[in-house]
């Protein structure tokens, strides 16, 4: 019931903030956000904005690792952000005025994409890297396989007609070992520490302040 229209963004941005702070660290839980439990947001320098803007940036780059991850992956991880955005959505105050502050229950069905999403990313940390391609070649085999037709052995090769057991070795080069798995999740926990730090920073920000 605010006339303000800028306090009710604001205030509806924030609201976003605390869905997702209630989706990652579930700590403190409420029947009942009524009788102004949740103050509004009257201003844009408001240090609680910093919730929401997180959240955008997170969502934002979700998106687009996403689009970016592996065919593998591409198919789960927008099917999880699927469930857990349009699921959401009724309820974000984007739509239309929803007639409650908070309510847990609406996050039933969006933390069921959350927590696929969650899987899928678990998922990709921990399996090892596929590699694509061959292996390195000895200069040996390289230049029995080139087409400029190089000697081989004091027998010039023609055009493009490498030997068929060089070929049969080309073929089946060994692949590279692939890294140790403690190493894979150390590299995946490294490449999502500034992400990671900034969400837990302002988890933990929207606590305190609110």
């Amino acid at each position: 019931f605010e006339p303000s229209q800028l306090v009710r963004m604001l205030s509806y941005a924030y609201l976003h903030g605390v869905y997702m702070k209630l989706l990652f660290w579930p700590q403190f839980l409420c029947y009942d956000y009524s009788m102004d439990a949740i103050p509004a947001v009257h201003t844009i320098f408001d240090i609680r904005l910093m919730l929401p803007l997180t959240v955008y940036v997170f969502a934002f780059a979700s998106v687009t690792a996403a689009f970016r991850a592996r065919p593998r992956y591409r198919r789960a991880s927008l099917l999880s952000l699927a469930l857990l955005v349009v699921t959401f959505l009724p309820a974000s105050n984007i739509l239309f005025p929803v007639g409650t502050v908070i309510g847990e229950r609406l996050l039933y069905v969006p933390s069921a994409g959350f927590c696929l999403a969650a899987l899928v990313w678990l998922h990709r940390a921990i399996s090892p890297p596929e590699t694509v391609g061959l292996a390195k070649q000895s200069p040996r085999v390289r230049e029995s396989a080139s087409p400029n037709g190089h000697h081989n052995g004091g027998k010039k090769t023609g055009r493009g007609s490498a030997p068929r057991e060089k070929r049969g070795a080309i073929e089946h080069c060994p692949k590279d070992k692939p890294a140790p798995l403690p190493l894979i999740v150390l590299r995946k926990l490294f490449a999502a520490s500034s992400v990671g730090g900034v969400i837990v920073s302002a988890l933990v920000l929207g606590t305190l302040v609110r």
